[in-house]
């Protein structure tokens, strides 16, 4: 038993499955609002959707346990699975010293925040991936490949599964859109002092990835104007 989570409901947590915390309709929120208190379901796992980063932190405890390891150790795992042989490093889930030494600080309404740090012992499952952009874009490329197996299954749109609000189906690596009747997968990134996006599509081969240490980066139009300029649809 998960000590974050509520169990009083056991049809709920019951029809909790892997894939349906991937594909973001686990029930949870996205983060609870009070440190310590219970994850409590808002909805029957798989009936509707709803974004969780807290779903995916349980994953990592789950493989913690499962694994019998530390957050050093699964991250070793994440090396030895993707990482290495995707040739994509840096990435990590975990603020290794010599990543430390070259991160860039983030910066609030153009300011930087001084004495930014991470823990080096947390493996953040939801939001902790340190890499740069050129790491990102070799595993996107890596996605790309249509005879992986792995790759098709992460990017097979669930609709078994709720959609999203949009009435679009996610995939359990990605959400999509369809612009110009391609399948665009994408993503946005949103931490203190730093905004980050990408998306590609798979069939044609193409993307961008974009990181960027500032809070308005979005926000600014600077980001649109990089898309523009690369005469692609600013998807917000």
């Amino acid at each position: 038993m998960d000590a974050a989570v509520d169990y009083s409901a056991p049809f709920y947590y019951k029809n909790l499955t892997v894939r349906k915390i991937l594909n973001h309709c686990s029930g949870w929120v996205n983060w609870r609002e009070v440190p310590g208190e219970k994850l409590t379901f808002r909805f029957l796992p798989g009936t509707q959707s709803g974004y969780s980063g807290e779903g995916y932190q349980f994953l990592k405890r789950f493989m913690l346990y499962r694994l019998d390891a530390s957050a050093s150790q699964l991250n070793d795992y994440f090396h030895q699975l993707i990482v290495d042989p995707l040739h994509c490093s840096p990435m990590d889930f975990i603020l290794t010293s010599s990543a430390n030494n070259r991160k860039a600080f983030g910066h609030i309404a153009g300011s930087p925040i001084h004495g930014q740090t991470n823990d080096q012992q947390q493996f953040d499952a939801a939001g902790g991936l340190v890499t740069n952009a050129m790491a990102y874009s070799r595993f996107i490329i890596a996605l790309m490949n249509r005879h992986d197996s792995i790759a098709n299954e992460l990017l097979t749109l669930q609709t078994s599964l709720p959609p999203e609000s949009d009435g679009l189906f996610r995939s359990l690596g990605f959400p999509y859109k369809k612009i110009n009747n391609k399948i665009r997968y994408f993503h946005s990134g949103s931490n203190a002092g730093a905004r980050s996006y990408c998306h590609f599509y798979r069939k044609e081969k193409v993307g961008l990835v974009i990181l960027s240490n500032s809070d308005n980066f979005f926000a600014s139009g600077f980001a649109k104007k990089i898309l523009e300029y690369l005469g692609e649809s600013y998807p917000y």
